[in-house]
């Protein structure tokens, strides 16, 4: 279960910061922390650590953790670390730098200087709270911490990627270099003050409340080597030093290439260079940008387009430095600019640490018969890697924002390969806290800029009963039956006379088809009443919370919100289906709009069922007048199918990711074809659920695994052999189809049921079995 315990602070230890800020919190403000202290006996060694709005902790110069994890309005984080290993006997350094972002209402309407939307902020700038558990000789409020006001950064909006906040453009000269190792305290720092201390005697919160960290710790990685482009630029690094040499009073260019998409912190050593300036450009691909959001990209190993980064700048102080961006990157493709002055500079490859959630690949799999399985599942798995940090977000490059429709798929996908919930529990409680005071929540948290879709909601409903299947644990649940039935109530408000939901308000989005994207993604038949589809996922949504209030023994109310499904159901019926076109239009207005949306959530919903459901689904395969899919709508396209009873078609539909490879695609992107936005998108992973649960074929049958059901589907795929992670250990699957014949082999840890393809049905006991 996922548990947020509030930490217990020791009294006399608050936050402190400057003690005269340089603004009253309207541009980003950066602060240096630095504390001396001794050690007579090197020992484990705990610290706990926050500050606003973020850090970077370095012990003797050693950097070891950034944080804190994103909290939101009510909660910030704490982290814990055992600092031993990069201690000695004698004295040592403690050093943070900490960056404050200026809260929205701080912010100009050009949106200068904003820190990324995914982070809270607030008014109190640069605050820092450390103490341990074993000494009070580093606390925060007790020991004597120094602290200093940076005047080296200057932050440049770019509009490229608004939501991830300012790049950086910082002097070398009036950096403090080495502050982070210095066993003296350097000329510009000044005793630290106390600005808040964290007793609450009257229950006043005068900053969020400290908790632990929710999640597990941040990966922190070798990224790999960036090798140069030949052919581009005009200045080349060299092969035994890595270092290039660059002429005073000179205009310089080079690309580098990762060979893959990562998340990386970046450092970039120069040597001289004073005057120079150094501009180093972050980007997934090259592309052309037309004037909406949308790029035209081809091979991702092209670099005859633009260059679609975003770019840092440093000023070299003439020193022998090391610049090192305050947050991690992401990027395929690094290109670095440099225009020196009137000494020469010299820089080296940057070094790339790449950071990532610790997310575990438990599948394994061989397929002689498919090898596009394997390039598909690493480019998927890489996809999740990426978009999994402090929380699930749609991309990395963009936006990192936590948004619950993305969020969902991504969650089924982490069941899938590692049975990991600690994440998912966590992003249940992240939006149940986004909840509004009119009974929905937010469509992305944390987010500074609240945004609602209503149907995002609905999304995190369905989130409930995953977990629930996944783990079994009815009573975490329990705790969010209100907010589960204050979104259905929202709903269910907003009936109108046709006997369904309309006129929500706020962004009404389902797909980015491209038939609906100069609607931003929204059906047509929004504008003349009703969607069709947003009945649809309000009734699926209705059903599936009826089953968790059934289980939870409120049988008065599952009953009626099974009543309003019905009710729903009844009038789609009537109102949306076509006898002519033997399908469900987008809504009852007066044109004949189709799309395979809403044929595949009334098979979901439970609108069509048997032959109806199996003949609606065969006309979305073959009627290309219908609006299309996605790769967000994929999951539920393959769902349907398969609740018809056709999921033998979806053999068809992989054509869109097994192109990716032959386009040099490391990830997968935000919408199939040649316009995309972000290059990574976990959405799109798909594979990463189809492969485990329908190719290998094993997934719960009980909530909790309390029973497993082996039964493969994809036989299109001609033959598997691979393991599927349970709670109780893995399941093992061999199948093959010989001279027509199905056989089947394996193991499992625990008694399971295995379902052939023509239907047999077999118990099987604990260990091995052959079919």
């Amino acid at each position: 279960m996922f548990k947020s315990e509030s930490c217990k602070i020791p009294e006399n230890v608050g936050w402190i910061g400057s003690p005269e800020r340089k603004t009253a919190g309207l541009p980003i403000e950066t602060a240096y922390f630095k504390l001396l202290f001794d050690v007579t006996e090197v020992k484990p060694f705990r610290i706990n650590i926050s500050a606003f709005s973020r850090f970077c902790l370095y012990v003797n110069g050693a950097a070891l953790l950034d944080g804190p994890c994103k909290g939101d309005k009510w909660r910030q984080y704490c982290e814990t670390l055992d600092i031993s290993a990069s201690l000695k006997s004698g004295r040592n350094v403690l050093a943070v730098k900490a960056a404050a972002y200026p809260p929205r209402e701080a912010m100009n309407s050009a949106k200068n200087n904003m820190g990324p939307m995914s982070v809270y902020s607030n008014s109190a700038g640069p605050l820092l709270i450390l103490w341990s558990d074993e000494t009070a000789a580093v606390s925060t409020g007790q020991a004597d911490w120094y602290v200093a006001n940076d005047t080296a950064i200057a932050w440049n909006q770019c509009q490229r990627a608004i939501w991830m906040g300012s790049m950086e453009e910082v002097s070398g000269e009036k950096l403090p270099h080495n502050w982070q190792s210095a066993l003296h305290i350097e000329q510009g720092f000044e005793k630290a003050a106390l600005k808040l201390n964290t007793a609450m005697l009257y229950g006043e919160m005068n900053l969020p409340r400290l908790y632990a960290r929710p999640v597990k710790p941040l990966l922190r990685i070798n990224a790999g080597s960036l090798h140069q482009v030949k052919g581009f630029g005009n200045f080349i690094f060299d092969e035994k030093t890595n270092m290039a040499c660059l002429p005073p009073n000179g205009s310089y260019k080079m690309l580098l290439d990762l060979g893959r998409l990562t998340t990386s912190f970046v450092e970039l050593p120069v040597s001289g260079g004073k005057g120079a300036k150094i501009s180093i450009g972050y980007a997934e691909s090259f592309g052309r940008q037309s004037e909406d959001v949308w790029i035209e990209k081809g091979d991702r190993a092209d670099f005859t387009g633009e260059f679609l980064g975003v770019f840092d700048i440093y000023h070299p102080g003439g020193g022998k430095e090391v610049y090192k961006p305050f947050w991690f990157r992401t990027f395929r493709f690094i290109m670095i600019e440099v225009q020196t002055g009137a000494a020469v500079c010299e820089i080296s490859i940057p070094l790339l640490t790449e950071t990532r959630y610790p997310l575990e690949d438990k599948v394994q799999f061989e397929s002689k018969a498919s090898p596009w399985l394997k390039d598909v599942w690493e480019i998927s798995l890489r996809t999740l890697q990426l978009c999994i940090h402090e929380t699930y977000e749609d991309c990395p490059f963009y936006e990192q924002l936590q948004y619950a429709m993305d969020t969902r798929l991504e969650i089924l996908y982490t069941y899938a390969i590692s049975n990991d919930t600690s994440m998912a529990g966590r992003t249940i409680y992240d939006f149940h806290s986004s909840l509004l005071p009119e009974g929905i929540t937010q469509s992305r948290f944390p987010s500074i800029f609240p945004q609602v879709i209503p149907l995002f909601s609905l999304y995190w409903v369905l989130m409930l009963k995953d977990y629930y299947m996944e783990t079994g644990d009815l009573e975490y649940i329990r705790g969010f039956r209100h907010t589960m039935g204050g979104i259905l109530d929202w709903f269910e408000n907003r009936k109108r006379e046709h006997g369904l939901v309309e006129g929500l308000d706020y962004w009404e989005f389902v797909d980015w088809s491209d038939e609906w994207y100069l609607n931003r993604g929204i059906p047509t038949a929004v504008k003349k009443g009703p969607s069709s589809v947003n009945n649809m996922v309000y009734c699926y949504a209705l059903d599936e919370a009826s089953k968790l209030l059934e289980l939870m023994g409120d049988y008065d109310e599952s009953a009626r919100l099974c009543g309003q499904a019905d009710r729903i159901r009844r009038q789609l019926d009537t109102l949306c289906w076509s006898n002519e076109k033997q399908l469900y239009r987008d809504g009852p207005g007066f044109e004949e709009e189709y799309s395979q949306h809403a044929q595949i959530f009334a098979v979901l919903c439970g609108l069509a069922k048997d032959g109806q459901a199996k003949a609606l689904m065969n006309r979305v395969m073959t009627d290309k007048s219908l609006v299309r899919c996605s790769f967000v709508m994929s999951y539920y396209l393959f769902r349907a199918l398969e609740k018809a009873g056709l999921y033998e078609l979806t053999d068809s539909l992989w054509d869109a990711w097994k192109m990716l490879p032959a386009m040099n695609l490391t990830t997968v992107p935000e919408k199939p074809g040649s316009t995309t936005r972000s290059d990574c998108h976990a959405w799109g992973s798909l594979l990463l659920n189809e492969l485990p649960r329908k190719m290998l074929g094993v997934e719960p049958e009980l909530p909790g695994y309390a029973a497993i059901r082996i039964e493969p589907k994809a036989l299109y795929i001609g033959g598997i052999r691979g393991k599927a992670p349970t709670p109780f250990g893995d399941v093992e699957v061999e199948w093959k189809i010989d001279n027509g014949r199905f056989a089947i082999k394996g193991y499992t840890p625990v008694p399971a049921r295995l379902v052939m393809p023509g239907g047999q049905m077999y118990r099987l006991d604990k260990g091995d079995f052959s079919f």
